[in-house]
């Protein structure tokens, strides 16, 4: 199930936090989505790719009877990129690589039932000795918290981010294991934002248009994430300001940024374009008249010289 991402500003700077009143909360891991395979004793990525660093994982989970199960290959806060090494090969890693699991994939129960047989996966492999934290490639369940009021998802938020964190994941505890994007499952990131003036342009892969951007300290740095394919360098031209967000910024260069829009400018706004289509017809009028009375010149003239000479004074009488 694929977690519906939200807006933080929406939901925790509104009442809109109350509709998650009574639904439970986890911490949303930075790290890399799998799936544990029972029929191939192996650990798929999203794209359904073996990861072949994560083959203990698998190991441990089928010497458990685990079924299929959704989880979160990490490596603590601020160690995404040695995942994704770790799951293209068979590599050592300095931290200690961990799997946190968090939903099964082919089960009828709801949420709820589904996190509780989760724990029961957990103790079996702790038993089993393969579930302890000090040993490598441990795997555990995540928790999920009960949320008591707004007030209370906002506090676990701050203290999440604050602590380093990605954000939240709230979740229904009534809802069935759904394939694809599901509404019963809100991701809630802490993100910052700030403002950037545009100082060029790029195309990406697939041609997508790529934004150069100067912060107000002078740092330079390009994003590309969260543009259309539609747009176009018109649609945030040079010396226009736009917002984006960043995941941190060492140095001062904004990392994994996203773009999230164009600042309105009044200079931009004067209708100056439409001018010239509005005169136009009145310009191109006279040059459309003149060959059509030249061309109907062309036709009585030719027609009078195709008469017999003794005709042509008579010309006048039958018109």
């Amino acid at each position: 199930m694929d977690y519906r991402s939200a807006n933080k500003r929406k939901i925790l700077d509104t009442d809109a936090a109350k509709q998650y009143v009574g639904w439970v909360w986890s911490e949303k891991m930075d790290g890399w989505r799998v799936t544990y395979d029972p029929d191939a004793v192996v650990i798929r990525t999203k794209s359904g790719a073996v990861c072949r660093g994560a083959q203990p994982f698998a190991d441990s989970l089928h010497s458990v009877g685990a079924p299929a199960v959704e989880g979160e290959l990490y490596l603590g806060r601020e160690h995404r990129a040695a995942v994704t090494t770790l799951c293209a090969a068979k590599r050592a890693t300095k931290t200690e690589p961990q799997l946190w699991l968090f939903d099964i994939t082919d089960s009828d129960a709801r949420f709820a039932a589904r996190s509780a047989e989760l724990s029961k996966i957990e103790a079996r492999l702790t038993a089993a000795g393969r579930g302890k934290r000090g040993k490598r490639h441990f795997i555990r369940a995540v928790k999920q918290e009960k949320i008591r009021s707004a007030d209370h998802l906002r506090q676990v938020f701050r203290r999440v981010v604050a602590a380093g964190g990605e954000g939240v994941v709230v979740a229904d505890p009534t809802a069935a294991y759904k394939r694809g994007r599901s509404d019963a499952k809100v991701k809630i990131k802490g993100r910052p934002d700030a403002e950037a003036t545009v100082v060029g342009h790029s195309r990406g892969k697939q041609g997508r248009l790529v934004l150069q951007l100067k912060t107000g300290e002078g740092k330079n740095f390009k994003v590309f994430s969260g543009l259309k394919q539609s747009m176009t360098p018109a649609d945030a031209p040079i010396g226009s300001v736009v917002t984006y967000e960043y995941e941190n910024a060492p140095g001062g260069v904004p990392q994994q940024s996203r773009f999230v829009a164009v600042r309105p400018r009044e200079d931009m706004r004067a209708p100056k374009r439409r001018s010239p289509k509005r005169r136009s017809p009145k310009r191109r009028s006279p040059k459309r008249r003149a060959p059509r009375q030249r061309a109907s010149g062309r036709r009585h003239s030719t027609a009078g010289a195709r008469r017999s000479p003794s005709r042509r004074g008579g010309s006048p009488s039958r018109r």
